[in-house]
């Protein structure tokens, strides 16, 4: 886990999301999907706890949300059945 997370947290982190989120596109299971966002939060999250601005904690925090939006809008159809 602790590799996972300094593999996460380098310089290479975004390219690790942005291809979770290209496998998602490829593959259409809301499993790809649902993980993409959760590495964006783990990510984005890091990248608050190291931003030197206000603003772009602010900014973090916003796509943090519209992430977590949008984990909820796919999860729960599957779990009522919809």
């Amino acid at each position: 886990m602790e590799k996972f997370k300094q593999l996460l947290f380098s310089e290479n982190g975004i390219k690790i999301v942005n291809m979770l989120f290209f496998l998602a596109f490829l593959a259409h299971n809301l499993v790809f999907l649902v993980v993409a966002y959760l590495v964006w939060i783990l990510f984005l999250a890091f990248c608050i706890k190291k931003a030197a601005s206000r603003t772009s904690r602010i900014i973090y925090g916003c796509f943090i949300a519209f992430a977590v939006v949008m984990v909820v809008l796919n999860v729960v159809p599957v779990l009522l059945g919809l």
